[in-house]
């Protein structure tokens, strides 16, 4: 059997079936009566119900299940491409099963990767275990059958470190004699804790990769020239861990060739978007990014942009060899420097509009760069949707996170895409060690009236990124406790934390309303006929509905931040979020599913009515 999930059940089950046959042996043995067996089968049958997942996992992890190698050949594992068997190198974005609309594209990183490899003469294929929803173990399995001479991978979030963690031991466990080397934004940044952690990995290629790595396959059975290779970090005979200078930024990223695009019908087919990188760092200084780590040298920040004839070339053509009409860039910062008076993201926005490309376009931007004039272009240009990064809507916090913005900045912002029909995704914090009642209180009577957010964005709260400027003085103070590759903290007042466990049980209880509300948003890949009839033709009902729903949503979440702000003494979360509160929720919770239903219905018979009218009459 070529797939891992049905060698396992069948294990699993041969183990509970010889466990059931053992005991009615001894049943038989003993002769006991049926009013002892039976309570012990159903008392085993209880157990093994609670156990099976538990006993699947482990098997399924163990290698107890692992192919035969002899049988590999004639029966490869079931995910199998021939092509990949003869790749000098595979580069392997890990696994993930978090994926939405916009996260439904290639790794970038790696098709610029593959490019460059590719024009030196070497065999490389793409591993897209996200795109193609692989787990850690059927990773594994491929990447033992394909047997290539050099594994590169991307570690650029620090969520996937376990499971990369995972699959490499296993691969190592398994005799994998490749070479392992990885990348990204987090390998980058925790080189010391992954070569401490992680005794599978060869070697570390630190921030942009493209030229470090190629030397490195270059040189890979020669390590007496590693030490020249900036921007490596290896091991040395010894063991220890040798950490070469970085090297310098890539000036000209023009120079570049094109990413390779190996993975962009499947990201089509899933309903993804086409990435695109138009320049590479950043000009802000966020407290909380790491990002920024990327683009410093002993020079200082470095922001570079790419030709905007080149950009809306790489657009045009992804547009008519392969459909595709829905693009994300995924730059750190799009409006970059200035030029002849014009930012980057204004000199790409007219190759576009001059194209006249139906396309529509995601971007990420700061509340700093948003006015009405160069989003107008934008729009124009068939951008049509943000990821604005607001962070929070009191001024104490903005300084504290170092935005170089203000709370109107962040209002002005959200009421021009507004303006401009463009849908938005607000990125909010609302929590972080240092929170205050006032400054939560400060949020929630500004959020109240805010468009595009949803309710449950009053629980987010400041992500820890190993490399950033907060999580250093986070660790400075002693605020951080590490579990691995992951750290917590608590709040310095213990009233926030009373706060947010009770705002969270106001959440639960809203749970089904805010589902529904979200299954309208942007980038959602499963909508229903009538909801993007809604979308089409209802928008306005709609966004009426959610606007309530916030208002009334976070109004609630304001009062238990009220109830609290009397008292020094942190009151208990059942008794911030009482039944009085409770039932407010209850209540919105009904009152919108009932709504969302009868407009879905009306949706439906709108849509029937216009089918009517377009049948010719004879």
């Amino acid at each position: 059997m070529r797939d891992r999930k049905l060698r396992t059940i069948g294990v699993l089950s041969f183990f509970t079936g010889s466990v059931f046959v053992v005991i009615s042996l001894v049943f038989f043995y003993l002769n006991l009566s049926s009013k002892v067996t039976i309570p012990i089968l159903i008392l085993f049958a209880v157990i093994q119900f609670r156990l099976a997942p538990r006993i699947y996992n482990k098997i399924y992890n163990s290698k107890i299940v692992d192919f035969p190698g002899w049988l590999q050949n004639r029966f490869p594992p079931k995910e199998y491409d021939p092509g990949f068997a003869s790749s000098d190198i595979i580069l392997l974005r890990t696994p993930s099963m978090v994926l939405s609309g916009p996260d439904c594209g290639e790794s970038l990183g790696l098709g610029y990767l593959a490019s460059v490899l590719r024009a030196e003469g070497y065999r490389v294929n793409i591993l897209d275990s996200r795109l193609e929803r692989l787990d850690v173990m059927q990773t594994v399995e491929l990447l033992l059958a394909y047997n290539p001479k050099a594994l590169g991978v991307n570690l650029n979030f620090q969520y996937l470190a376990a499971s990369t963690a995972e699959l490499l031991s296993a691969l190592r466990s398994r005799d994998f004699p490749a070479h392992i080397t990885l990348g990204g934004l987090y390998a980058s940044v925790a080189y010391e804790e992954i070569m401490e952690q992680i005794p599978a990995v060869d070697t570390i290629v630190r921030f942009e990769g493209e030229h470090t790595y190629s030397e490195l396959v270059k040189f890979i059975n020669n390590p007496q020239k590693w030490p020249e290779i900036q921007g490596l970090v290896y091991r040395d005979t010894d063991g220890g861990v040798i950490v070469n200078p970085l090297r310098p930024l890539i000036k000209d990223i023009d120079s570049i060739p094109d990413p390779a695009r190996d993975a962009l019908p499947l990201a089509a087919r899933m309903g993804g978007y086409a990435y695109i990188v138009s320049s590479r760092g950043c000009n802000g200084i966020c407290a909380y990014c790491v990002q920024q780590r990327s683009v410093t040298d002993p020079k200082g920040r470095r922001w570079r942009g790419r030709n905007p004839t080149e950009i809306a070339d790489e657009i045009q053509q992804i547009n008519e060899n392969y459909g595709l009409r829905r693009f994300s860039f995924v730059d750190d910062d799009i409006f970059g420097a200035s030029i002849n008076g014009k930012t980057h993201a204004h000199r790409v926005a007219e190759e576009l509009v001059e194209r006249k490309l139906d396309v529509s376009i995601l971007i990420s931007i700061q509340p700093r760069d948003v006015n009405s004039e160069a989003f107008s272009l934008l729009r124009k240009a068939g951008v049509d949707s943000a990821i604005l990064a607001v962070d929070n809507f009191s001024q104490p916090v903005l300084d504290r996170y170092r935005k170089q913005t203000t709370v109107d900045q962040n209002l002005r912002s959200i009421e021009i895409l507004k303006d401009l029909d463009m849908d938005a995704y607000l990125g909010i914090i609302m929590f972080d060690p240092w929170t205050s009642l006032d400054e939560l209180d400060d949020n929630m009577e500004i959020m109240t009236d805010i468009p595009f957010l949803r309710p449950w964005q009053v629980l987010s709260k400041l992500e820890i990124y190993r490399g950033s400027p907060l999580t250093e003085e986070l660790d400075k103070q002693g605020l951080l406790e590490w579990n691995g590759y992951t750290a917590s903290y608590k709040f310095i007042d213990n009233r926030i934390q009373s706060v947010y466990m009770a705002i969270e049980n106001i959440m639960k209880t809203l749970h089904s309303s805010m589902s529904e509300l979200d299954g309208f948003r942007w980038g959602n890949l499963g909508y229903l006929e009538s909801d993007l009839w809604i979308l089409d033709h209802f928008k306005e009902n709609l966004n009426e509905i959610s606007a309530e729903y916030n208002r009334q949503a976070i109004e609630i979440s304001r009062q238990v931040v009220k109830r609290q702000q009397v008292t020094t003494e942190a009151i208990n979360p059942d008794e911030l979020a009482d039944q009085e509160l409770t039932r407010q929720a209850e209540l919105l919770n009904r009152q919108t599913l009932w709504q969302i239903k009868e407009l879905r219905n009306e949706a439906m018979d709108d849509k029937k009515n216009h089918e009517v009218e377009r049948i010719p009459v004879l």
